[in-house]
């Protein structure tokens, strides 16, 4: 038998051009859903825009009266004007320089008060709605609008007001502000409300500069202030004076 040699390898041949550019495949079928991403934070605040042009009045005082009687329901058979809707706020004394008997004035006055009041009973624009405060170096609410439509359950509810004895001086000015920035945020709407704060006052308060600034900052919401005072309070009556004048 013959034997095969085997020969060596031979060069590597040269490098071939590029083939062809296949035949497109077919599209793979569509994935799952993702997950909801993360909410993100909230955006800035916008620019406040420009101030829109002022109001017009559609009816006079009087033609919205005779609106109201035509079409509200509580003035049915009624042949007088309906009372000017009213959110009235009382303020009492319970500082440290007020006694209990004292304190007892302050609410017997109120009580006596409220006799000549109407009060709201129902969503009609008459009538008022009654909130009471108390106030020494600080105010807290004691009566809100909302708690009472019945005047028989308001007395009672002031009646059972007691004073707290404190060693908190007295700030009325501060009491006055609170009343304003806060308690009248909560009032009904309508173009014949009047808004009334009546504060009773052991006749001292620390801070008779900010009186001053509550009274001039009524004039501008619109506010009714009065302060009935258990003694001479001359810093407290020119006080209010001032403000009342300042333009």
């Amino acid at each position: 038998m013959t034997a095969v040699l085997q020969g060596e390898d031979g060069l590597q041949g040269p490098k071939g051009e590029p083939g062809r550019k296949g035949n497109r495949g077919r599209a793979g079928n569509s994935g799952l859903a993702g997950e909801s991403g993360v909410p993100g934070e909230p955006g800035y605040s916008g620019h406040r825009g420009p101030r829109g042009p002022p109001g017009f009045k559609s009816m006079t005082e009087c033609q919205l009266v005779t609106y109201i009687r035509d079409n509200c329901a509580c003035s049915i058979g009624h042949s007088e004007c309906p009372a000017y809707p009213t959110e009235l706020v009382f303020g009492l004394d319970m500082s440290d320089g007020v006694t209990p008997s004292a304190f007892e004035r302050q609410r017997s006055a109120l009580l006596s008060l409220l006799e000549d009041i109407n009060i709201a009973e129902s969503n009609c624009p008459r009538g008022a709605r009654v909130a009471v405060v108390g106030f020494s170096s600080y105010t807290k609410y004691l009566i809100r609008f909302q708690d009472y439509r019945q005047k028989a359950q308001l007395k009672e509810a002031v009646q059972n007001i007691a004073l707290e004895r404190t060693s908190n001086k007295p700030l009325l000015g501060a009491s006055m502000r609170f009343v304003g920035q806060n308690v009248f945020k909560h009032v009904r709407a309508g173009t014949m409300l009047r808004k009334v704060a009546v504060f009773f006052s052991s006749g001292r308060s620390e801070e008779v500069n900010d009186i001053v600034t509550a009274v001039m900052e009524y004039r501008a919401l619109n506010i009714i202030p009065a302060v009935i005072s258990l003694s001479r309070a001359p810093e407290i009556r020119s006080s209010i004076e001032v403000g009342l004048s300042t333009q």
